[in-house]
């Protein structure tokens, strides 16, 4: 085999590993996945390609990130992240940078006001900010995605007896009734994992 089909292979093989891991969620662990993937991407293409800049930069953010040791959520950290690497590729007028700046200021006033937010009402606003700058106001994606934040906030803000993935449940199965009817794939399914979190 020759050297080229080996590097191939090899950056194939780590591409594979990367998707059978689990999703990290802690800045350490996202900063183990992309110096994995860093290492991945020199193997393949050596030093001067665009990708490996990019990756670099990632590793570097992480590497803030993690130092850092503080309190914000993991999906907080992934936005800002993401929000320095658009940065570095596209000027501050492109719409993907005014999206995910949008994003990341949503969710940091988001957290700032309410500590406690679950990391899938803090996503989902920040979902919301970032279509607000590419859709007009009443644009059926983004009516659709405002009914979104409004079901989560009112089935995860706030005390309950019930644990958070049963509140999630009933909050995602709420939102794919009202979004697809009831006999929809996704409703059955939130329907029966409602009625298996019930019996815990």
């Amino acid at each position: 085999m020759n050297r080229g089909a080996l590097l191939a292979l090899l950056f194939v093989l780590a591409a594979a590993g990367r998707a059978t891991e689990a999703a990290p969620t802690t800045a350490a662990e996202a900063l183990m996945q992309a110096k994995a993937g860093l290492a991945a991407l020199q193997e393949r293409y050596g030093e001067r390609h665009p990708k490996i800049a990019e990756q670099q930069l990632r590793v570097a953010e992480w590497q803030k990130q993690a130092a850092a040791g503080g309190p914000e959520p993991f999906v907080l950290q992934r936005a800002r992240v993401d929000l320095a690497v658009i940065r570095e590729r596209l000027l501050e007028k492109h719409p993907d940078f005014i999206a995910q700046r949008a994003r990341v200021e949503a969710m940091e006033k988001q957290w700032h006001e309410e500590p406690a937010t679950p990391d899938a009402l803090l996503e989902a606003m920040g979902e919301l900010a970032a279509m607000a700058t590419h859709f007009e106001a009443r644009h059926p994606r983004l009516l659709d995605q405002a009914h979104k934040v409004e079901v989560l906030r009112r089935y995860l803000l706030g005390p309950s007896a019930e644990s958070m993935e049963l509140r999630l449940a009933r909050a995602m199965h709420e939102y794919y009734s009202n979004r697809y009817g009831p006999n929809h794939p996704k409703v059955q399914e939130t329907a029966a994992q409602i009625a298996e979190l019930e019996k815990k």
